[in-house]
């Protein structure tokens, strides 16, 4: 799978997503302090599910592509991360 970690995402999640074969560009390493709605529209661009602990990511943002947004609890994490593992496919672009 394809994703975009958010600076604020643990960087051990973002090892062993790597480590388990994972597709993981981190703004942390890439373009840190970027904003929300341009690591939202670089997720976007790139077909990436998007991986983000912040609480508020995107509130300030009025970008159409928001909707798809799911906010998981990060005591949820594990759970998560177990569904994750079981594949899944990002939604079509229209």
């Amino acid at each position: 799978m394809k994703f975009f970690a958010d600076e604020c995402c643990d960087t051990g999640m973002v090892a062993s997503l790597r480590t388990e074969g994972h597709d993981v560009l981190y703004i942390l390493e890439e373009e840190p302090g970027l904003r929300d709605e341009l690591v939202l529209q670089k997720a976007y661009d790139q077909r990436r599910i998007l991986l983000t602990e912040d609480k508020d990511f995107g509130e300030s943002s009025t970008s159409g592509i928001a909707g798809g947004l799911k906010n998981v609890n990060r005591s949820k994490r594990s759970k998560t991360m177990g569904h994750l593992k079981g594949g899944g496919n990002l939604p079509q672009q229209a």
